[in-house]
């Protein structure tokens, strides 16, 4: 066998020799241009979840590189097509936005002066607002970054910002976050200036430059006078690393760009792109396939002078001139024309556009659309699956950026309040569930469970009645013991009954 390989490769060589074979070269193979960068692909997240028509227009006509076959950017003005933007975008991201944040029922802290801390700085911040604002931005942009503050002439309590992925970048090192520059853009005397704000382990170091790089000092700008570099330190003097005053927030790491974190609206915008055209071609054809009337101008009423009564073009009527006054034509009536539109076929492209454009992301049943009107209700259960899915890898990245925010604020007031600092204490973030069972399958289950022995009476009135008071909850437990206690008498009896019916019928036979 081994000879036969031998004398395959001898035998390639020799044609490659003589020309009829040719080594593929490598370096031969022709570029890839990166299809749009970083900040490009953010602009156009965001214009698709603003869903106005003319940006989207505007978007892709100026910016026909990205996608010169899009429906928003093929079209001209002139030709009078009507563009109808189905905003499938933004609906998944407040619906995924809802079920999520929304949720949040309580969050636990072991040490009871942390979490009075942590409560007035959420009632500072409105931070149920902000955790609102970061996970839009998460799942239109990607990521984005907590930002925390102290500015005692502002507030007693840390200042908690969110800042998107378009003003953030991140340096990494072994994988891992060692520095977060923040931007802000300022102007003064119609010249563009950025700060940068550099977070890093037991830092904040600024920087003020204009478009072109240069450095500036701080006080340039008004608003940033008195503004320094601030480094936190143990008592030793050394610098504190375990204070990172930046708190990353992703849910999905991008395969597009190393490093950032992953929109929802990756691998959709085509998609979506494709739901507005066929919405718009099914528009544009009950415009043009609207009711035609074609009237004889026999029958059209005229006036004392002799001109017709028939002003109003709004209806599409034609007149069908003819003479009337011989024999042919002595039947003459008004025709009514209603042209045929295949809207079987335009619904079956909708629904199919529509499903993949929130395929693996979120049911069309959350939505509130059921797109298989004869599913019954545990096929539409099955559905919520997919939500499901999605809602847990969202609360999963909340619960982990929460706490580091959590657990970051405490120790800034802390620090600045010249009071011991100490991270051993835990952090308990409870969502809410979503989907819950109806009341009768909850029953039918525990009747289940209760049967198999596998489940206590104190648990199931539990959880079937969680807003029951103490004393009617006992009652209630008691009743079912109760009740078990006389079940069993009554199954013993009937079961002694049917042992000496049994025995009577076998002797008779």
């Amino acid at each position: 066998m081994s000879n036969n390989f031998y004398f395959r490769d001898r035998f390639k060589e020799f044609l490659q020799s003589i020309g009829i074979i040719n080594k593929r070269n490598i370096r031969e193979l022709s570029p890839i241009d990166e299809g749009k960068t970083f900040q490009e692909n953010l602009l156009e997240n965001k214009i698709w979840f603003r869903g106005l028509n003319r940006e989207l227009e505007q978007f892709y006509m100026a910016n026909k590189y990205l996608d010169w076959t899009s429906f928003w950017g093929s079209a001209n003005r002139n030709e009078r097509i009507r563009k109808i933007h189905i905003p499938m975008a933004q609906l998944t991201v407040n619906i995924l936005k809802d079920i999520t944040v929304n949720s949040i029922e309580d969050i636990d802290i072991s040490r009871a002066q942390y979490k009075k801390i942590w409560e007035n700085i959420y009632e500072e911040n409105n931070l149920s607002d902000v955790l609102d604002n970061a996970l839009e931005g998460v799942l239109v942009y990607g990521d984005g970054a907590f930002k925390l503050n102290w500015d005692s002439s502002f507030s007693s309590l840390p200042i908690i910002e969110w800042v998107n992925a378009s003003d953030i970048e991140y340096k990494y090192k072994y994988g891992r976050i060692q520095e977060i520059i923040f931007k802000k853009v300022y102007f003064k005397d119609d010249k563009r200036f950025v700060l940068l704000e550099f977070y890093g382990k037991g830092y904040i170091k600024y920087k003020l430059t204009d478009s072109e790089g240069a450095i500036y000092p701080l006080n340039t700008i008004e608003e940033l006078i008195g503004l320094e570099d601030k480094y936190f330190t143990k008592e030793n003097g050394q610098l504190d690393t375990n204070i990172f005053l930046a708190i990353p927030f992703k849910i999905w790491d991008s395969n597009l760009y190393e490093g950032r974190g992953k929109s929802i609206f990756e691998g959709k915008k085509q998609i979506y792109d494709e739901l507005d055209e066929t919405i718009s071609q099914w528009i544009d054809a009950l415009r043009k396939g609207r009711i035609q009337k074609y009237i004889p101008e026999s029958l059209i009423p005229r006036t004392r002078d002799g001109k017709l009564v028939l002003d109003d073009e709004r209806f599409n009527e034609f007149i069908k001139v003819a003479d009337y006054s011989t024999s042919e034509d002595a039947s003459a009536k008004i025709e009514v024309i209603e042209p045929q539109i295949q809207v079987d076929k335009y619904k079956e492209s909708y629904l199919t556009f529509f499903e993949l454009s929130i395929d693996g992301l979120i049911s069309a049943s959350t939505i509130g659309i059921n797109t298989k009107r004869l599913d019954n209700a545990e096929a539409q259960r099955e559905k919520e699956k997919v939500t499901l899915y999605t809602r847990k890898s969202i609360i999963k990245g909340i619960r982990e950026s929460l706490e580091k925010l959590i657990r970051e604020s405490i120790y800034l007031y802390n620090y600045e309040n010249s009071e011991k600092n100490s991270k051993d204490y835990t952090v308990l973030i409870n969502f809410g569930e979503y989907a819950n069972p109806s009341f009768e399958a909850r029953v039918e289950v525990m009747a289940k469970a209760k049967q198999a022995g596998i489940m206590s009476n104190e648990f199931i009135v539990d959880e079937l009645y969680p807003e029951m008071k103490l004393e009617e909850r006992e009652r209630e437990v008691e009743r079912l013991y109760k009740n078990d206690e006389s079940k069993k008498v009554g199954t013993n009896s009937f079961n002694d009954e049917e042992k000496a019916a049994s025995a009577e019928y076998e002797l008779d036979y």
